[in-house]
């Protein structure tokens, strides 16, 4: 399996906070059958903006560290870009990141009100041949009101990435009607 949405960078924004923790997360992963990882840190201009080379470089100090730890994944470099009208500019500048340097890209959204200009941002992206992941499409109250959304993004193309509590808790049989309606959709 590929987590394809981790914050596991130690001290880059509201994922790990030391490598301790990192590695924690990592034999954890594993254990449950990661082979490899995406660290997609979040972006967020103001708030959140760890440079590449810096991801870049705590992911070589992670990487040394895996073998000493008896931990065989693979990690590679992304971004959780949040949802902006400089989307283009922001990857283009290597501010952020795709999904390891491929045309692939996670974004999220804000939790409760729907973006006005969404399907704008999503045209632009796929205009520059961008392969939009909406991330955790599941958590949005406005998606959980209207899942029709999630089917009119598709049909332009975004993938979606639900969480993996979401998609667990639907093959115990304890997920909400609405992860159900969803995913057999």
């Amino acid at each position: 399996m590929i987590d394809l949405h981790s914050h596991i960078l130690p001290g880059v924004d509201d994922g790990a906070r030391n490598i301790d923790e990192t590695m924690q997360l990592l034999r954890e992963a594993q254990d449950v059958g990661f082979k490899s990882i995406i660290s997609t840190s979040h972006y967020m201009e103001g708030y959140y903006e760890t440079a590449v080379q810096e991801r870049e470089m705590l992911i070589q100090a992670i990487n040394k560290k895996l073998e000493q730890y008896n931990i065989n994944i693979d990690i590679y470099l992304g971004n959780e870009i949040y949802l902006s009208e400089n989307m283009i500019q922001l990857l283009e500048e290597k501010k952020a990141s795709t999904i390891n340097d491929t045309s692939y890209v996670l974004f999220e959204m804000p939790l409760n009100i729907e973006p006005i200009n969404l399907y704008d941002i999503v045209y632009e992206m796929t205009q520059y041949k961008i392969v939009p992941i909406l991330a955790h499409p599941e958590r949005y109250s406005f998606v959980q009101q209207d899942p029709e959304l999630i089917y009119d993004l598709i049909d332009l193309g975004v993938l979606m990435q639900a969480n993996y509590a979401s998609v667990d808790r639907l093959l115990w049989g304890t997920s909400t009607n609405y992860s159900k309606k969803i995913i057999r959709k």
